[in-house]
């Protein structure tokens, strides 16, 4: 082989080396993410079987709701996720959608953020550095989603 050829080759295998290392990094990531995420997939396991308010019901599909699901799980359009590393959820909510998930800042540290997309307005992002805070405004968003269970 000559010089030229040889450059060739090592450039290639330099861009090969650079994309391995960056999908080594976007896979640490996103389990990363995953991870802290986990205590919001915890408690849409624990919600999942719960069931919606007819009122939601109502709101979110006027025509048909007493054709579709009555559970939780129904309202749920997704996980977010990439390279099947799951970071987040979507779901229906009355005149619109929410997905809760975790991203990273610019500065490196954890964002855990609601978008809540209307069809009438607006998306509306909230971010929160803290994942007991972001919990519980699930938690709240649950409240008037869901039946609670009466106390026995």
């Amino acid at each position: 082989m000559n010089k030229t050829l040889d450059k060739i080759k090592a450039l290639i295998d330099q861009e090969d080396q650079y994309r391995a290392q960056n999908k080594k990094k976007r896979l640490a990531k996103l389990h990363l993410l995953a991870e802290a995420a986990e205590p919001l997939f915890q408690s849409y396991r624990d919600l999942r079987n719960q069931f919606v308010r007819l009122q939601v019901l109502q709101e979110i599909w006027p025509e048909d709701y007493h054709r579709r699901g009555d559970t939780f799980e129904a309202l749920l359009l997704g996980f977010i996720e990439d390279q099947g590393v799951r970071y987040g959820l979507r779901f229906l909510v009355p005149g619109g959608q929410m997905a809760f998930y975790v991203n990273l800042g610019n500065n490196g540290q954890l964002v855990y953020q609601v978008d809540q997309d209307t069809y009438a307005s607006r998306p509306v992002r909230r971010e929160y550095i803290h994942q007991e805070d972001w919990l519980n405004y699930f938690l709240r968003t649950m409240t008037r989603l869901i039946e609670l269970p009466e106390a026995d």
